[in-house]
């Protein structure tokens, strides 16, 4: 049984707390042997300062795998910051230890397990959109990212976590990692529950109805965690199917987790509830 470290929304692009920058200075204290970083860990535009971020812990951990959030994207475009994942990853300097998964999946053969791995951008409605193209800061810091955009790729990442959940082998448990929340229950601070921005934070996936509901996806009871983070607030709890759904889908339920540094603002981390040793098994 695998342990995971997960941490996520590190913002080391706004840690100026030390003297130095967050890529220099932060340093996760191992006690799991792989490492999940999802998402928002700091810009990919940055270039170097990313990368000796995550070869300052290429010795401390036996797998880094990176899901990118939104901010990764920022002050670049979002074909251009994948070129610079893509760059980081097959450095030999990190050893081959580190894996981004922007959309894609591994598979762990000798734990039997399936990792899939996607930032899950939301699904903004019409009626969402002009308050969060003029408050959410993605659609001004990231080159030519506008709402149809990210409406599309939310679509087309949804439609793969399904088919790769589907595909994994019959015996192997699924970990599915995302930045973007995939539901409204438990996912952010109560003050901020029903904000007219919402929808740029969580989609809700795990409640759906008809046949959007998770209870109707292939293969899903091999879903085991599901891990996020982005709305710098951290949980940890079960989600159950309708008690109609869970025989038939010979399952309990998925353990939704995230652990969520958030912005650092005067040595203060905004993330409620962070707990930089926080671990998961699957």
């Amino acid at each position: 049984m695998p342990a995971f470290q997960l941490l996520s929304d590190l913002h080391l692009e706004t840690d100026t707390s030390i003297n130095g920058t967050g890529y220099d200075t932060y340093t996760i204290t191992p006690v799991a042997p792989f490492l999940i970083l999802a998402g928002d860990i700091g810009e990919l535009g940055s270039g170097e300062h990313y990368e000796t971020f995550l070869w300052r812990h290429i010795d401390l951990f036996q797998h880094i795998y990176i899901v990118p959030g939104n901010h990764e994207f920022h002050h670049t475009d979002y074909d251009t910051a994948l070129n610079v994942a893509r760059a980081i990853q097959s450095n030999p300097k990190l050893q081959r230890k580190v894996t981004f998964l922007p959309c894609n999946t591994i598979t762990l053969p000798e734990f039997n397990l399936t990792i899939i791995g996607a930032t899950l951008y939301t699904y903004i409605p019409e009626a969402a959109a002009n308050a969060i193209s003029a408050r959410v800061k993605d659609f001004s810091n990231i080159k030519d990212w506008d709402i149809s955009k990210h409406n599309d790729r939310h679509k087309a990442q949804l439609r793969f976590i399904r088919q790769c959940i589907a595909a994994a082998p019959a015996n192997h448990k699924v970990l599915v990692i995302t930045h973007h929340a995939p539901t409204f229950h438990n996912y952010c601070a109560p003050q901020y529950e029903g904000s007219e921005i919402s929808n740029a934070f969580a989609t809700e996936i795990l409640n759906a109805s008809g046949s959007e509901s998770v209870a109707t996806w292939e293969g899903v009871g091999k879903v085991k965690v599901w891990a996020y983070g982005h709305t710098h607030y951290c949980t940890d709890w079960m989600w159950s199917p309708a008690a109609e759904d869970a025989g038939r889908l010979k399952m309990e339920g998925i353990h939704i987790v995230s652990n969520q540094r958030g912005y650092v603002r005067k040595g203060t981390e905004s993330g409620v509830g962070f707990n930089p040793l926080f671990t998961f098994d699957v």
